[in-house]
């Protein structure tokens, strides 16, 4: 019952749990304004609209549990969005370590308004940095593979698209990103199965599959090079089901 708490600095005595309430969310169209500003690396506009969503709740007294709901939206978001390109997964397990445990402890909405913008602070600076390295190139490999995560991509798919060899794709896409294709083509699909993981909707299951991994060994073994942990064990480290 710790969720029905309001998000408030003040001792409060729970007795009952609370029925639902109307979740906390942006709209289908700040939504996208954020995605646009998070690529763009807009650190003030992103900051703006969640300011703007919390000043629309402020005396409210809105549950903890629906503000740790959204919580966990944003930073879905944020890492469906972010390609190992543009964040190393590792960068992207370091900003949002125990993310889960810290907007717990955020007594009052402004603590988590802080967290979250803080958050999204670094994740945007981390697009901008990269914005000038990208190219047409780059920018339709990388656009194409998180369209497609739950098809089948190859090398000369994307070659025969760009009208290019096969070889000069390759070698063109590893000395402008520093990456080699199949290690991004993978990595992207891992991090995108860790935002599925992570909100426990979905069976372990399902999450393979919609990444593009029809055999959940070949899923398993993979989770576990990019993140250093199977997605049971990572999904068990979140605090959410299996």
């Amino acid at each position: 019952m710790v969720g029905d708490r309001v998000m408030a600095d003040r001792t409060q005595l729970i007795t009952e749990r609370s029925a639902s309430e109307d979740p906390i969310d942006l709209s289908p169209d700040q939504w996208k304004e954020f995605l646009v500003n998070l690529r763009e690396g807009n650190e003030s506009q992103l900051s703006n609209l969640i300011k703007r969503l919390f000043a629309k709740w402020q005396g409210k007294e809105a549950k903890a549990s629906a503000w740790l709901e959204f919580g966990r939206n944003l930073i879905g978001k944020i890492k469906s969005e972010a390609s190992p390109i543009i964040i190393a997964p590792a960068r992207l397990q370091e900003i949002f370590h125990e993310s889960e445990k810290t907007m717990q402890q955020c007594i009052a909405a402004e603590d988590l308004e802080r967290l979250l913008i803080g958050w999204t602070a670094l994740a945007a600076k981390a697009f901008r940095d990269k914005k000038e390295l990208r190219d047409p190139i780059t920018t339709f490999v990388v656009d194409y593979v998180n369209r497609h995560l739950s098809e089948e991509i190859y090398l000369d798919l994307l070659a025969e698209r760009l009208n290019l060899s096969g070889g000069y794709l390759s070698t063109y896409f590893k000395e402008k990103t520093g990456m080699n294709l199949t290690d991004f083509i993978n990595e992207t699909r891992i991090m995108k199965s860790t935002s599925l993981l992570a909100d426990g909707k979905h069976r372990i299951q399902d999450v393979s599959e919609a990444v593009g991994y029809r055999n959940i060994t070949s899923f398993n073994r993979m989770f576990k090079k990019y993140i250093g942990l199977t997605p049971t064990e990572f999904r068990r480290k979140q605090g959410t089901g299996s």
